[in-house]
């Protein structure tokens, strides 16, 4: 599976959640309705591998490995990728093409060419860990490579060709286009409103009046302070971050937002960022955006009116306008 965001936990009884470990990060749901709760969970789980085979680069036989495969050539796709590449492609856009998904070569050259869990991993503060990537010699990869824009959909023939020598990787965006599918799915597979989150990208499944708390912390495994408790009531939320999912290669140091002008992580004043959106998938591609954008994030997240967070790199916060209050 692809990256892991800071995480963002729910706050709820025990009743009525689900949680377990799958695509290397930890995915929950909570229902309204505990009756239907053994069919929510079928539903969860079936959502959860169904995203596995078909967006898990880890795999051999999963879909965007076989399509990363046919480089050069026509893929036939199904629904889902379809739907999935074409989200990554309408993020680029939408990004001026930070938000790239043709990165996975880089990603690959950069050391994540495995599930994170068997990395050499590494957590500390942004600017400690990538000063020390970047003394010890971390310098732009010097190989020509192919953009978002060199991607190809034809949504008659359901077919995606990518350029030879490229790589797709939807990263994120699959964990929150998944949290948006399962949770719809759970709405309408048991017709209880509810939330779900995969590793800490969170999306809302149906209409609950009172709404559904969720806390967004930076890191759920250390004792840095929790950040703010939101209620959500529909749409998604995600974080982005570049200080949990960090690793060791030759002795530099990595993360997993790579900057498609450099092909190397990026350098970014911004250590999270939150946003909430129309949907999690809308609220992914913002939030990875940001991180790439810099200084000009804030501005760019008001122009689209996207209520946000952005933590710097001192630990300070900023908030767009539209930011909720906090309960």
């Amino acid at each position: 599976m692809a990256s892991l965001a800071p995480s963002t936990t729910r706050v709820r009884p025990s009743n009525t959640h689900f949680s377990t470990y799958s695509l290397g990060t930890r995915c929950e749901f909570e229902l309204a309705d505990p009756q239907v709760y053994g069919r929510a969970v079928e539903t969860f789980l079936a959502g959860l591998d169904e995203l596995d085979r078909v967006a898990s680069r880890f795999r051999e036989d999963s879909e965007i490995s076989r399509l990363n495969r046919s480089a050069g050539s026509p893929f036939s796709a199904t629904e889902n990728l379809f739907e999935l590449v074409k989200l990554s492609l309408d993020g680029a856009t939408l990004s001026g093409g930070l938000f790239d998904p043709s990165i996975g070569r880089a990603l690959i050259d950069c050391g994540y060419d495995r599930d994170f869990a068997h990395l050499q991993k590494v957590r500390g503060p942004i600017e400690s860990l990538l000063d020390l990537g970047y003394q010890n010699g971390l310098t732009k990869l010097d190989y020509a490579t192919n953009s978002w824009a060199d991607i190809t959909l034809d949504t008659h023939a359901r077919t995606i060709s990518v350029p030879p020598n490229t790589s797709l990787d939807l990263g994120a965006l699959a964990k929150a286009w998944g949290a948006d599918r399962i949770a719809r799915q759970i709405y309408e597979h048991t017709g209880s409103p509810n939330v779900v989150s995969l590793g800490g990208d969170v999306s809302i499944g149906g209409d609950n009046p009172l709404g559904w708390p969720v806390k967004i912390v930076e890191d759920p495994d250390s004792s840095s302070p929790d950040g703010p408790t939101l209620n959500i009531f529909d749409g998604g939320l995600a974080t982005s971050g570049t200080t949990i999912r960090c690793w060791i290669k030759d002795s530099k140091v990595f993360h997993h937002i790579i900057d498609p002008r450099t092909q190397l992580p990026a350098l970014s004043p911004w250590r999270t960022v939150s946003v909430i959106g129309s949907s999690c998938s809308i609220a992914n591609v913002a939030s990875t955006s940001a991180i790439l954008l810099g200084e000009s994030a804030v501005g760019w997240l008001e122009s689209f009116r996207l209520p946000a967070r952005l933590v710097d790199v001192d630990g300070n916060e900023h908030t767009t306008s539209s930011w909720p209050g906090t309960l």
